[in-house]
């Protein structure tokens, strides 16, 4: 059976089925009018909830798809990514750069993750 956490009418903030989670795409809501490294603790800080609301963690990172505006954040993004991943726990990842649902977004992360057993 698949199971949804937050559902809402147009999409769930995650959703599981057997052992694996899938987290939606997250962006900064509180501070999306600043800086890179601050968006990106803020939606780093969703998803840590997210995995734990859903009985995972950033150790059980399967995946991520990264979503930045331009690639000069792309520095500020890894430095704040390197600090957030356990060590020996990256997950493979995909970094695009395009434009976001809103202008003051910077960066929008959506992750997989395996569920605690």
């Amino acid at each position: 059976m698949i199971g949804r956490l937050q559902p809402g009418s147009l999409f769930s903030e995650a959703t599981f089925f057997n052992s694996v989670l899938s987290v939606s795409g997250q962006v900064a809501i509180d501070h999306r009018s600043e800086q890179i490294e601050r968006q990106t603790k803020e939606v780093l800080e969703r998803i840590e909830r997210l995995l734990e609301e859903g009985n995972s963690a950033r150790d059980l990172l399967l995946s991520a798809s990264v979503f930045l505006t331009s690639r000069e954040l792309i520095e500020g993004f890894n430095t704040v990514w390197a600090e957030w991943l356990p060590s020996n726990a990256a997950p493979a990842r995909t970094t695009i750069v395009c434009e976001l649902l809103a202008p003051d977004f910077l960066v929008e992360v959506s992750v997989v993750a395996a569920i605690r057993s």
